[in-house]
Parts: structure tokens; sequence; C-alpha cells
């Protein structure tokens, strides 16, 4: 829930940012999984302190790749839901492609589903190189 403000300029064009909640993060380790989304919206628009972070990813273990495991954080109205476990995140649900995600985890309780998907023109492509475990 970071506030950004400066300016952005891009092929010569500026977008003055005053004021947008975002977040700074960091990618833990030397080294991470190729197969993974992650995503997180930093306030919704009847919710604008609310904070979802989620990811679903596949891990190899030797030549094997594990199943899909999907973890949930909400922090909601000064509540935190943590559907983050290791055995929670193999039972729920996460499926995605390109410019669609649909998640999904409960547990005793809280339960959270959610979509994260825009048309294609609306995403920024990046390409980025797994570090080499180092």
């Amino acid at each position: 829930m970071a506030r950004f403000n400066g300016v952005i300029q891009l092929d010569g064009e500026s977008l003055t940012v005053d004021s947008w909640i975002g977040s700074q993060n960091h990618n833990w380790g030397v080294k991470h999984t190729d197969r993974y989304a992650y995503g997180q919206v930093c306030g919704f628009d009847n919710a604008p302190d609310s904070f979802l972070e989620v990811a679903t990813a596949k891990v190899k273990i030797g030549p094997l790749w594990t199943p899909a495991m999907t973890l949930i954080v909400l922090r909601h109205q000064g509540r935190e839901f943590a559907l983050n476990g290791i055995w929670r995140s193999l039972r729920a649900r996460g499926d995605y492609e390109y410019f669609q995600w649909r998640f999904a985890s409960e547990n005793a309780d809280a339960a959270i589903e959610g979509e994260i998907a825009a048309p294609r023109e609306n995403f920024v492509g990046l390409r980025y190189y797994n570090p080499p475990a180092g």
C-alpha cells in the first residue's frame, strides 16, 4: 500500500503519477520456478484499503513438476486471511493462460476466489530470464 508520486516518460510522452497506490516487491531466493503466475491488487474499487496477493506455481523437483499450488493472502477490514500453507496450496485451484487467471481457495474462516483478466492490448510483456541459481 505504498503511494507513488512523480512522472513517467515514454516515447516523449509524460504521465503524472499522483498518489498512485502500489507496492515494492522482491523475488526471494537464488532461483524461482519457470511456471508461475503472480499478482496483487493494492486497493479495490469498493475497498481501497484492502490488499490481495496471489500466486499459482508448479515447482520442479529433480526431473518432475509438482501439481499447481495456489497461495492467497487477503488483508481486508483489518483482518488477514492467509490461505498459504503448503497443504492448503495443493488443495486450492489456480488456472492461468495468457490474459486470464482464475484462482480459489478456502479454509474454515474464509473462501476466496477471483479472476484476473484483461484484453491483450492492456498488457505489457516482460521477457525475464530466471537467474542461474546464483
